[in-house]
């Protein structure tokens, strides 16, 4: 049996720093901090121009006021335009039906229409994630900040997701009616459990009485709810388990979205991550920039992908339509994926070194 060659300190040091050298050169080659934020920011500023320009269009398409309403319109024939038409009979025929004192199931309220609580709820949505983007573009443009950006790009892709969840035409108008009603549910139970202990708690319960027996009317089974309970009420799915972020996630993105999401999630609760941060292995003042880049950037772009089906289901749900939207989020989604490293093998070959 041949015997091992010594080790050859030596050539173990040359072969390191060659190693480092050429990894210096790849990571030249990638997009700067500076250059992912112009990238993001410029394109989350776009896509909330082109959103008000629809939210305009299908104003004017409508007859409202846009400057008396901020709500978004979905257009005439829509998917969104549908379910409300559709979910409006069996409102009136609930409200005809049952001794009433929510304000909102009145005759004259123009927002008593589950859809035009999903549409609310898709607009909170959006805004978040335009937010969190312009946010996670400037902490990234001078690559000083490592877990912000990750935190806000957790927050991205929770919006992102539920808004693709709400706006969801692959399934029909009465699973929307489910989904709309339990995120509206939970909203009031949120404000009840806020005011637990006080009178101000009462109006809300019965607020969520109300609501239930509508969604028992709409042909809906509730699980069992206990007012003293801190969870609100919920409908449960036709099949499988309750709705929960990492399943909603999984539908929009499947398979990374949710690993990345417990990523992230771990780096918002100052958890162990799943994924190496630089920090944990390094002090955070002694980081290259190009680590905090990498990391960032290997942590938002799912995100970025999110962002890209969110987008797509607005025009699919509300009529709207963005032309160049796809390729520009594509684009987007490019940039990152070179910034976290993933195209390395390529800069590799571009610079004439050995695949590693």
């Amino acid at each position: 049996m041949p015997r091992d060659e010594p080790f050859d300190a030596e050539q173990f040091v040359a072969k390191l720093q060659r190693a480092t050298e050429e990894h210096a050169r790849v990571v030249a080659r990638r997009p700067t901090g500076e250059k992912l934020a112009d990238a993001l920011s410029e394109a989350a500023r776009l896509l909330y121009e082109w959103t008000d320009a629809a939210r305009l269009k299908a104003c004017d398409a409508r007859g409202i006021d846009p400057r008396q309403s901020y709500a978004w319109a979905p257009l005439d024939g829509s998917v969104a335009h549908s379910d409300h038409a559709e979910t409006e009979p069996g409102i009136a025929k609930f409200c005809a039906g049952t001794k009433l004192t929510a304000s909102y199931w009145l005759d004259t309220n123009p927002i008593r229409n589950p859809t035009t609580w999903a549409i609310d709820y898709l607009t909170r949505c959006f805004h978040t994630v335009i937010d969190d983007l312009a946010g996670i573009a400037d902490l990234v443009k001078q690559s000083e900040r490592l877990r912000a950006p990750i935190t806000l790009s957790r927050s991205v892709m929770e919006a992102g997701a539920t808004g693709c969840f709400i706006a969801d035409t692959t399934v029909d108008t009465h699973e929307r009616l489910r989904r709309s009603l339990n995120l509206h549910l939970a909203e009031v139970k949120e404000a009840s459990n806020e005011r637990r202990g006080t009178p101000d708690r009462d109006p809300l319960e019965i607020e969520l009485q109300e609501l239930m027996s509508f969604a028992q009317d709409s042909g809906f089974a509730l699980d069992r709810y206990r007012p003293n309970d801190i969870l609100p009420p919920r409908i449960r799915p036709d099949s499988g388990r309750h709705d929960s972020a990492s399943s909603i996630i999984d539908r929009v993105l499947p398979g990374i979205g949710t690993t990345m999401w417990r990523s992230m999630s771990a780096v918002a609760h100052a958890r162990d991550s799943q994924f190496l941060i630089p920090d944990a292995y390094g002090l955070p003042h002694e980081l290259k920039p190009w680590q905090r880049v990498e990391s960032v950037a290997w942590h938002t772009l799912p995100s970025v992908l999110v962002v890209r089906e969110l987008g797509q289901h607005l025009e699919r749900y509300l009529g709207w339509s963005f032309e160049p939207f796809s390729s520009l989020w594509d684009a987007v989604a490019m940039h990152w994926s070179r910034a976290a490293g993933l195209d390395d093998k390529r800069i590799r070959a571009e610079l004439g070194l050995d695949p590693v």
